[in-house]
């Protein structure tokens, strides 16, 4: 079973609050997938795969924080 989460945050800004903040911290070490960013309705497109708008990244948690390098997830 894997687990994914929508949180309207980048990343990057999650990682940043998880230097201060305990939970965040325990989300993404237990999460596997991330829909990163906000969704922006100008940039809607129903053709993507997991996301609604094309400024969001289907991000894959485990990889990127064991690499310390943002890692897009691959269905």
């Amino acid at each position: 079973m894997a687990f994914w989460a929508y949180t309207g945050y980048t990343f990057d800004e999650l990682l940043k609050i998880s230097k201060s903040n305990i939970h965040i911290k325990i989300m993404l070490n237990n999460l596997d997938v991330l829909i990163d960013g906000r969704f922006i309705e100008e940039q809607k497109d129903e053709h993507l795969k997991f996301r609604g708008s094309t400024n969001q990244r289907v991000i894959d948690v485990q990889k990127s924080l064991k690499d310390n390098k943002t890692h897009l997830y691959i269905d």
